[in-house]
């Protein structure tokens, strides 16, 4: 008996390396589209369909049965576009700087190598971004003396470069605390009394106003009263002998005379009365006194002529001496003397 020949396996070997055909396709798009895997389903030889997994997660993604043969190759070009797009899509990652923008004020965010697949972010610290980050401006240390006036450091605080690769950076400049009147001394205005004798004048002609120290905390002023300065000078002297003179109701048989000039004389600028004088002999060992009324004015003099002294004795030595008082109240008491014999005289000798 004759066996017939089974047409049916030229059919199904034909079935067959179509659908090998569309998996090696199916397998290349998606190699170079990602990380995929594609699995034939089988049973007795025959395919029952596909199915394709993602292997970075264990999933199947996709599954074709047989008759799916024309929209498998579809599907599977149209996959692997679609993959290659949404790949390059991820790979960049920002296309300008406020895309890597962290919301953190002290960080500076950076793009690199915008808007390609190789960009990245970076966030790089920075230390400000404003003045107040870095310090509160204020004064420091203590006060001190400058030009005669207080000072004191003040610090202030800036951020460079704000909001970029920012620094902090200080300043510390001296300021005019106080424009002391006089002067500064330990941090303190001073008050100075006097520069010059000047600023001490209390307008009183008679005291004598000094500035002590001057120009320094420590000056002040002094006002002593201001005493008369006199003089009592004789000159001019000329002798002359006399006899039988007539003096007190006595006849004295000879009688030295001795006529003069007295000059007085005021120098520290104080006015001077004198109100009483007396003449001392010392030979004879007596004094005779007087009420005088003579007015010196300041810095000036007095200028009495043909005054004299006379004696019966042939040598004799005058001391003449006034009492008065100045213009600032002081006593005053001036004496002079003068040393004769006969003919011969020495005008304020020393007795």
């Amino acid at each position: 008996m004759a066996l017939k020949k089974n047409k049916t396996y030229p059919a199904i070997t034909a079935i067959l390396l179509i659908a090998m055909i569309v998996i090696v396709s199916l397998l290349v798009f998606l190699w170079f589209s990602g990380n995929y895997l594609i699995k034939a389903d089988k049973k007795n030889g025959l395919l029952l369909g596909l199915s394709v997994t993602d292997a970075s997660e264990g999933k199947i993604i996709r599954t074709y049965s047989p008759e799916e043969e024309s929209l498998i190759k579809y599907q599977s070009i149209s996959f692997a576009k679609d993959k290659e797009n949404e790949d390059a899509e991820e790979e960049i990652t920002c296309e300008d700087d406020s895309d890597c923008d962290d919301s953190i004020i002290y960080t500076l965010d950076t793009c690199v190598l915008s808007g390609t697949a190789d960009s990245y972010c970076t966030h790089e610290e920075i230390n400000c971004s404003e003045n107040s980050d870095c310090g509160i401006d204020g004064f420091i240390d203590s006060v001190f003396c400058t030009s005669n006036d207080i000072w004191q450091n003040y610090k202030t605080f800036t951020c460079e470069d704000s909001g970029t690769a920012s620094y902090c950076a200080q300043t510390t400049t001296p300021i005019l605390v106080t424009d002391c009147s006089d002067t500064c001394a330990d941090g303190a205005c001073i008050s100075i009394t006097c520069d010059d004798d000047s600023d001490c004048d209390d307008s009183l002609i008679y005291t004598l106003d000094e500035c002590v120290l001057p120009g320094t905390a420590d000056s002040y002023c002094t006002h002593d009263n201001q005493r008369a300065v006199l003089t009592l000078i004789f000159s001019d002297l000329v002798y002359e002998l006399k006899t039988n003179v007539l003096i007190n109701g006595l006849i004295y048989p000879e009688v030295h005379y001795y006529n003069h000039t007295r000059t007085f004389t005021e120098y520290n600028n104080v006015g001077i009365t004198l109100t009483s004088g007396q003449l001392c002999y010392e030979e004879v060992g007596t004094c005779d006194s007087a009420s005088v009324n003579y007015r010196i004015d300041a810095d000036s003099e007095l200028v009495r002529e043909n005054q004299n002294f006379w004696t019966t004795e042939d040598s004799e030595t005058f001391t003449l001496t006034y009492w008065g008082v100045d213009d600032a109240g002081y006593d005053i008491v001036i004496s002079q003397n003068i040393c004769v014999n006969e003919a011969s005289f020495t005008a304020n000798c020393v007795a």
